[in-house]
C-alpha cells in the first residue's frame, strides 16, 4: 500500500513539471509571437525584462527586433552581453550597421572579429559587408572578402554578387563589375540594374545605354531604378530621344512620379537643354525635396539662364542653408562645386537682403565643412 501511495506522488510530481513546462513553453511562444509585433524600443524593453525574469533564452530573436527598431546603444549592449554570440547575431548586427545606422567602419570590425573568433561569415554577412566596403572605398577589404566568397562557393549566391558588383563600380574598378556580372549564369532584374547604375553613377554613359538595351533585348521591363540610372546616362550623353522614351515609359505604365525618378527627369532634360520640358515635370510632381530644386536651379545654371536659377532659390527659403548642402551631397562633386562657385554667395546675399533667415558664421561654416568633407573642394 505504502509502494503504491509513493508510486502516485512521482507520478504527480511528473505531471506538475510537465504542466509547468507546457506552460513555460507556451507563455515563451506567445511573448515571442506579441514580441514580433512590437513597435517601440519601451515595449521592446518590458519584454526584455519579462524574458529575463522567466528565463527565456532568446537573445538572437531579441537583438534582430532591437535593429528593427534601430536603437543601436540597446542592440550594443544586448550583443555586448551575450558570453558567445553565434553568426546570426554577428550577421544581424552588420545588417543593423550597414542599413539601419550606415556605420561602415563598424561593420568591417564585426567582420574582422567575427573571423577572429573562428566563425564563418556567409551568404548573409558578404551582401552587407560589400555595401560597406563600396561607402568607405575600400576595395583591399572587398577583394580580399571576395576571394573568401571563392573559397567559401557562394559566388553563385544572387545578393552577394549583386552587392559585389556595387562594391567594384563604386571604387572604379568596372571592369572586375563587369567580370562579376558577365559570370552570372542566372541573371534577374537586380544583376542589370546593378551593373547599369554602376556604369551610370561613374560616368560610363554610353556603357550603361548600351547595357540597358541588351536588357530589354533579353526580356526584362526596368523598374524605377534603372529608369533613373538610364536617365542619368541620358543626361550625360545629351540623348534627349531616349529620355523622352523613357518619360513616355513611365507615364504609359502608370508609374508614381516619386522624388527620385522625378529629379531624374528633369536632370536629363536640363542637361539635354529642353528648360520647357524640365520645368514641365517640375511643376508637376507633388513631392519636391531639396533634389528636385537642385535640378531645375542647375538646369537653369547649364544654359545660362542664372536670373532664373537665382529667383529658384529665393521661393525655397523653408529648406534652411543646412538642407541645401545635404541635398548638394547627392548631385555628382563637379555638378555640386559648380553649383557652389555659381550661386553660393548670390544665395547668401538675397536671403540676407528678405531676412529669411538670421544668418550667422556657423551656418556657413557648416556647409563649407560638408562640402569639403565629400571631396567637393
Amino acid at each position: 500500500m505504502q509502494k503504491a501511495k509513493g508510486s502516485s506522488n512521482l507520478v504527480s510530481r511528473q505531471i506538475t513539471i510537465l504542466s509547468e513546462t507546457h506552460f513555460h513553453q507556451s507563455f515563451a511562444e506567445k511573448l515571442l509571437s506579441l514580441l514580433k509585433k512590437c513597435t517601440s524600443t519601451k515595449l521592446l524593453q518590458q519584454f526584455h525584462t519579462q524574458m529575463l525574469v522567466n528565463a527565456i533564452q532568446k537573445p538572437n530573436f531579441l537583438l534582430s527586433k532591437i535593429i528593427d527598431l534601430k536603437n543601436f546603444a540597446y542592440a550594443s549592449l544586448l550583443f555586448s552581453q551575450m558570453p558567445q554570440p553565434n553568426d546570426y547575431a554577428f550577421n544581424v548586427m552588420i545588417r543593423g550597421l550597414t542599413t539601419a545606422w550606415k556605420n561602415y567602419s563598424a561593420t568591417l570590425h564585426f567582420y574582422y572579429q567575427m573571423k577572429f573568433l573562428g566563425l564563418k561569415p556567409n551568404k548573409f554577412t558578404y551582401p552587407f559587408l560589400f555595401i560597406a566596403c563600396a561607402n568607405l572605398l575600400q576595395l583591399t577589404h572587398g577583394q580580399l572578402a571576395h576571394s573568401s566568397v571563392f573559397k567559401l562557393g557562394l559566388d553563385a549566391d544572387s545578393h552577394t554578387t549583386h552587392s559585389l558588383i556595387t562594391m567594384y563600380a563604386r571604387c572604379s574598378e568596372l571592369g572586375s563589375a563587369r567580370k562579376v556580372f558577365d559570370e552570372i549564369t542566372d541573371r534577374d532584374l537586380v544583376s542589370w540594374n546593378s551593373m547599369i547604375s554602376g556604369y551610370s553613377k561613374m560616368r560610363q554613359a554610353s556603357e550603361a545605354v548600351g547595357l540597358f538595351g541588351k536588357m530589354r533585348e533579353e526580356g526584362f521591363v526596368p523598374d524605377e531604378m534603372t529608369l533613373v540610372s538610364v536617365l542619368g546616362a541620358c543626361g550625360d550623353l545629351g540623348d534627349l530621344s531616349l529620355g523622352m522614351w523613357v518619360e513616355g515609359f513611365v507615364v504609359k505604365h502608370k508609374i508614381q512620379l516619386s522624388s527620385y525618378i522625378g529629379s531624374a527627369l528633369v536632370d536629363m532634360y536640363g542637361k539635354c537643354g529642353d528648360l520647357v520640358s524640365a520645368r514641365r515635370v517640375f511643376d508637376g510632381m507633388l513631392g519636391k525635396d531639396v533634389v528636385t530644386w537642385n535640378a531645375m536651379i542647375t538646369g537653369y545654371a547649364q544654359n545660362g539662364m542664372s536670373d532664373e536659377a537665382i529667383k529658384f532659390f529665393q521661393h525655397v527659403p523653408q529648406l534652411g542653408p543646412l538642407n541645401w548642402a545635404n541635398g548638394l551631397m547627392h548631385m555628382h562633386r563637379k555638378e555640386a562645386y559648380n553649383m557652389i562657385s555659381l550661386f553660393l554667395l548670390h544665395w547668401l546675399i538675397c536671403m540676407l537682403s528678405v531676412g529669411a533667415w538670421m544668418m550667422h558664421e556657423e551656418y556657413l561654416k557648416t556647409c563649407l565643412l560638408k562640402m569639403r568633407f565629400h571631396g567637393m573642394q
